[in-house]
């Protein structure tokens, strides 16, 4: 006969009794406490940061460029300050789905902001001229934000997800943009001489 007080219980298996010992105890409690002030006032850092980072960022682009057109981009940081309001609103301990839509609108709302084009705007420019502007540096803010409040796999998703749709905005506007009179044979020729060297 064999004693089955003595046969551990399968892996995987949890005592709910014992978990909830473990919830219960003072030390726990304190580190949950703990856990959720630092969430807290990370959140309420990086929101305080993205309103001072947009702020300067609407100065400088207004400064730079004082024309109607650029109230398309003050308004797109204006819906990113916004959706940080949000995101310190909704944000919690722990695993938060929306907190993770909300951190996927930030970066798209970015991606359409920077590459694509803006419809206040009257010059005739190609679409892959945004690319010149080297605007994919300010990602690098939301990725520094981002590191005040959320845990190090959120961070990586963050530059994951950038990676990804600023990869796609390029295959987007490499493949819509209609070819430019002059510059596409020119680039022809260019690639041709390259090609033969």
């Amino acid at each position: 006969m064999t004693d089955t007080s003595l046969i551990s219980p399968k892996p995987g298996v949890i005592d709910m009794t014992r978990a909830t010992e473990i919830e219960d105890t003072p030390e726990t409690q304190y580190v949950v406490a703990a856990l959720k002030n630092h969430k807290r006032e990370g959140l309420e850092l990086a929101v305080r940061a993205r309103w001072v980072a947009m702020t300067i960022f609407a100065i400088f682009v207004v400064s730079i460029h004082p024309k109607f057109e650029v109230i398309y981009h003050v308004g797109i940081m204006a819906l990113l300050c916004l959706n940080g309001w949000f995101i310190q609103r909704v944000g919690r301990v722990g695993r938060s789905r929306v907190e993770l839509l909300l951190i996927f609108i930030d970066l798209l709302l970015m991606t359409v902001g920077m590459v694509g084009p803006n419809p206040l705007s009257v010059d005739a420019m190609p679409l892959a001229m945004q690319y010149r502007f080297d605007n994919f540096l300010y990602f690098f803010v939301i990725l520094a934000v981002g590191t005040m409040a959320y845990s190090w796999r959120t961070v990586i998703a963050i530059g994951v997800w950038t990676f990804v749709m600023w990869m796609a905005a390029l295959g987007l506007a490499w493949w819509l943009t209609p070819p430019t009179p002059g510059l596409s044979e020119a680039e022809c020729g260019l690639w041709r001489r390259f090609g033969s060297d």
